[in-house]
């Protein structure tokens, strides 16, 4: 096996110096963005992205004659294309530059924006109340952070409850800090976490499959939780998919499993996987990636629920991403309820800005988060549930995690 990692200017320039190195043959192992180096004149490092890529050295031998003649011809092409690219990394600060002069213009435009919304939303509260004849919050600060909370995401019946318990606690006369800071508390104790990969209280092997929609990130996720367990904690770890739909993604399974030495098998029908289940029984853990199945595609679900749920030793854990729209989200969380699952994953948080929509989610379904994952690495990105977290996310939005350092997800 060899595992490369490369640097380049965009997506397409690294998987050329991958298919130069390594061949067609191989595998995606993760990707991120970086900054690299630092322009004259004091300017900004380019973005840049890195890639780590493996290959079976046993397949890549077919190849290699192959690859020794077209790299002389992309040889020839290499000087060129690194001035195209300098050229582009060129044109695009120049537009940064024109822009930033754009900069003070176009805050006052977001902030005249923003504060217009936010008229918009009082004035169509109020017009709700009036025609229900319902009796709103009590203090003008309590449905200024009822409007904060529903665009972070949050259900405003969610929200109107954890802030009619913090008026009731606090009365009128409260400062803005001592209620955001009772909010916060509340908002703690509505947040439910679980570790589902703690198989104290039962029979080994604990089995995990995990479900959700189309591209919420499940394979990359059972890849980061398959690590951490194998290399971190000592675990013995067992890997099942039943996703024959996209051809890529037993490839990437088995690169990651021949990468952590662990076995994977593909299954079909729920007698296959009890079978299989039984021929892992001396593992500690056995995770089970499922193919996406649209919410939208009754027969498709069900068709995962008579695979999974045939055998009562699975547990099932729902992956939701967090950038989807909350009726999508909702929509498919009411899906995958028939499948029992006992955890909720939040998944790309990298590309969200707030947490309100899955926290909602959780409350209304009583599923506890177990993790959150947010970015391609593995098996940095990812990070155990915490309520702290959770609480504090909902009511101030989610941080940049992609300029946090490298996590720790043995620590959490």
């Amino acid at each position: 096996m060899t595992v490369k990692t490369y640097k380049a200017i965009d997506m397409q320039e690294a998987l050329k110096m991958i298919k130069r190195d390594l061949g067609p043959q191989a595998v995606i192992i993760s990707t991120r963005k970086i900054m690299e180096g630092k322009k004259a004149f004091g300017l900004l490092g380019r973005p840049m992205v890195e890639v780590t890529a493996a290959i079976d050295v046993a397949s890549s031998q077919d190849t290699s004659a192959q690859q020794d003649g077209s790299r002389q011809v992309e040889n020839g092409h290499k000087f060129l294309e690194s001035l195209r690219c300098e050229l582009n990394e060129l044109r695009k600060e120049v537009e940064r530059i024109r822009m930033s002069v754009q900069d003070p213009a176009k805050q006052l435009s977001a902030r005249l924006e923003a504060e217009l919304d936010e008229m918009r939303w009082w004035a169509s509260r109020m017009v709700r109340q009036s025609v229900g004849n319902k009796e709103g919050l009590a203090s003008t600060l309590s449905n200024s952070v009822l409007y904060r909370l529903t665009k972070h995401g949050v259900k405003e019946r969610h929200a109107i409850q954890i802030l009619s318990r913090v008026e009731e606690r606090l009365g009128d006369e409260t400062s803005e800090e001592l209620f955001l800071r009772k909010v916060e508390e509340m908002l703690l104790r509505a947040s439910k976490t679980v570790d589902p990969l703690d198989g104290k209280d039962t029979e080994k092997p604990r089995v995990i499959a995990f479900v959700g929609p189309t591209g919420v990130g499940k394979t990359t996720t059972v890849a980061k939780l398959a690590a951490r367990c194998t290399l971190e904690e000592g675990k013995r770890v067992a890997l099942l998919t039943n996703d024959t739909y996209r051809i890529a993604a037993v490839e990437q399974l088995k690169t990651y499993a021949r990468i952590m030495g662990v076995p994977l098998e593909v299954v079909l029908t729920p007698d296959e996987m009890s079978q299989v289940i039984d021929s892992h029984s001396d593992r500690d853990l056995i995770f089970i990636d499922t193919a996406g199945r649209s919410p939208m595609d009754e027969g498709q679900v069900a068709e995962l629920e008579s695979l999974l749920t045939t055998d009562s030793r699975i547990k099932t854990v729902l992956l939701l991403a967090a950038p989807t729209e909350p009726i999508a989200m909702e929509r498919a969380a009411r899906r995958f309820k028939p499948l029992n699952p006992i955890a909720l994953i939040g998944t790309k948080l990298d590309e969200a800005t707030h947490l309100g929509s899955l926290f909602s989610i959780s409350v209304q379904m009583r599923l506890p988060f177990a993790f959150f994952t947010m970015g391609q690495r593995v098996p940095e990105d990812i990070r155990v549930a915490r309520k702290e977290d959770i609480a504090s996310w909902v009511l101030w939005g989610l941080p940049l995690f992609y300029t946090e350092p490298q996590i720790n997800v043995a620590s959490g």
